[in-house]
């Protein structure tokens, strides 16, 4: 029985690091896209993610900003 596209196991990584899914790191799939979801991102998350499904790979680089420092007078 061969698998769909949705079913195929992914593999995340950033920086060739295998990732675990769980309660800081989701995927979400849409329209045969794999979205990754970070809660709670910090300035350490940012660098290159990628995910392979079966012999499919691809990759995009994240930049995370600190929120600028605003004071009211």
């Amino acid at each position: 029985m061969k698998r769909t596209w949705r079913e195929s196991k992914k593999v995340l990584e950033k920086k060739e690091e295998k990732i675990e899914i769980g309660t800081r790191f989701e995927t979400v799939t849409k329209n045969r896209r794999v979205i990754l979801r970070i809660n709670e991102a910090t300035l350490e998350d940012s660098g290159s993610y990628s995910v392979t499904i079966g012999e499919h790979k691809s990759t995009a680089r994240l930049t995370v900003n600190e929120i600028p420092v605003s004071f009211k007078m």
